[in-house]
């Protein structure tokens, strides 16, 4: 999934699909890694957007980083 937001990003960017507020906050995206050692399991969850399509943060569970949750809008709106 976060090919997929990158992706709709460059569109957006370049004028090909009209979405708005694709950047300037962490988006939530559905990307994530399973972590696993041998004491624990954790999952790394990634938000992008907060200032280009390509930067990406990853929050582990355990550490429950709180983000604002956001959604990009269709230019329509």
């Amino acid at each position: 999934m976060l090919d997929e937001w990158r992706r709709a990003c460059e569109l957006a960017e370049g004028g090909k699909v009209p979405l708005k507020n694709m950047k300037g906050d962490w988006e939530w995206t559905a990307g994530f890694d399973i972590l696993q050692d041998d004491t624990q399991q954790d999952t790394r969850y990634y938000v992008l957007g907060k200032s280009d399509c390509e930067t990406k943060h990853g929050s582990m569970r355990l550490n429950a980083e709180k983000f604002v949750g956001r959604c990009c809008k269709g230019g329509t709106q």
